[in-house]
Protein backbone atom coordinates (compact mmCIF):
# COMPACT_ATOMS: atom_id res chain seq x y z
CA UNK A 1 0.00 0.00 0.00
CA UNK A 2 2.74 2.46 0.89
CA UNK A 3 4.57 1.91 -2.42
CA UNK A 4 1.27 2.20 -4.30
CA UNK A 5 0.73 5.65 -2.79
CA UNK A 6 4.15 7.09 -3.70
CA UNK A 7 2.63 9.59 -6.14
CA UNK A 8 -0.35 10.54 -3.94
CA UNK A 9 -0.12 13.76 -1.94
CA UNK A 10 -3.11 13.01 0.32
CA UNK A 11 -2.39 9.41 1.32
CA UNK A 12 -5.19 7.36 2.91
CA UNK A 13 -4.43 3.94 4.40
CA UNK A 14 -7.12 2.05 6.30
CA UNK A 15 -6.71 -1.23 8.15
CA UNK A 16 -9.77 -2.95 9.57
CA UNK A 17 -10.04 -6.11 11.64
CA UNK A 18 -13.33 -7.98 11.25
CA UNK A 19 -14.50 -10.92 13.33
CA UNK A 20 -17.31 -13.25 12.29
CA UNK A 21 -18.39 -16.67 13.57
CA UNK A 22 -15.93 -18.71 11.50
CA UNK A 23 -13.20 -16.30 10.36
CA UNK A 24 -11.12 -13.23 11.03
CA UNK A 25 -10.61 -10.73 8.22
CA UNK A 26 -7.93 -8.07 7.83
CA UNK A 27 -8.96 -5.41 5.30
CA UNK A 28 -6.17 -3.16 3.97
CA UNK A 29 -7.27 -0.25 1.75
CA UNK A 30 -5.40 2.62 0.12
CA UNK A 31 -5.91 5.34 -2.48
CA UNK A 32 -2.82 4.48 -4.52
CA UNK A 33 -2.22 3.41 -8.11
CA UNK A 34 -4.40 0.31 -7.89
CA UNK A 35 -3.91 -3.23 -9.12
CA UNK A 36 -4.14 -3.79 -12.87
CA UNK A 37 -2.90 -7.39 -13.00
CA UNK A 38 -5.03 -9.07 -10.32
CA UNK A 39 -4.54 -12.50 -11.92
CA UNK A 40 -0.74 -12.42 -11.65
CA UNK A 41 0.19 -10.11 -8.76
CA UNK A 42 0.66 -13.10 -6.46
CA UNK A 43 3.01 -14.91 -8.89
CA UNK A 44 6.57 -15.56 -7.77
CA UNK A 45 8.81 -12.75 -9.04
CA UNK A 46 6.05 -10.50 -10.37
CA UNK A 47 6.64 -6.82 -9.65
CA UNK A 48 5.56 -3.49 -11.07
CA UNK A 49 8.68 -1.76 -9.78
CA UNK A 50 12.33 -2.51 -9.08
CA UNK A 51 11.59 -4.80 -6.12
CA UNK A 52 12.15 -8.56 -6.11
CA UNK A 53 8.49 -9.46 -6.58
CA UNK A 54 8.46 -11.90 -3.68
CA UNK A 55 6.34 -9.95 -1.15
CA UNK A 56 2.79 -10.80 -2.24
CA UNK A 57 3.88 -14.27 -3.39
CA UNK A 58 5.43 -15.00 0.00
CA UNK A 59 2.39 -13.62 1.84
CA UNK A 60 -0.01 -15.80 -0.17
CA UNK A 61 2.20 -18.89 0.15
CA UNK A 62 2.64 -18.51 3.90
CA UNK A 63 -1.03 -17.80 4.54
CA UNK A 64 -2.12 -20.79 2.46
CA UNK A 65 0.04 -23.09 4.61
CA UNK A 66 -2.16 -22.12 7.55
CA UNK A 67 -5.48 -22.42 5.71
CA UNK A 68 -5.74 -18.66 5.15
CA UNK A 69 -5.88 -16.60 1.98
CA UNK A 70 -5.19 -13.14 0.60
CA UNK A 71 -6.98 -11.57 -2.35
CA UNK A 72 -7.87 -8.27 -3.99
CA UNK A 73 -11.45 -7.36 -3.09
CA UNK A 74 -11.60 -4.35 -5.40
CA UNK A 75 -9.32 -1.90 -7.15
CA UNK A 76 -10.13 1.48 -8.64
CA UNK A 77 -6.82 3.29 -9.30
CA UNK A 78 -6.28 6.52 -7.35
CA UNK A 79 -9.59 5.99 -5.52
CA UNK A 80 -9.65 2.74 -3.51
CA UNK A 81 -7.89 -0.61 -3.59
CA UNK A 82 -8.67 -3.20 -0.93
CA UNK A 83 -6.81 -6.39 -0.09
CA UNK A 84 -8.42 -8.93 2.23
CA UNK A 85 -6.60 -11.44 4.40
CA UNK A 86 -8.98 -14.18 5.54
CA UNK A 87 -8.01 -16.34 8.51
CA UNK A 88 -9.93 -19.37 9.72
CA UNK A 89 -10.69 -19.54 13.44
CA UNK A 90 -9.34 -22.51 15.33
CA UNK A 91 -12.39 -23.70 17.25
CA UNK A 92 -10.51 -26.56 18.93
CA UNK A 93 -9.26 -24.35 21.76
Amino acid sequence: SLKAMNEVSNKVLTIKLINDDLRYFVSISDNGCGVNDQDIIFDNGYSTNASTGFGLYYAKDTLSKYGARIYVKNSEPWVLTTFIIELQKNNNR
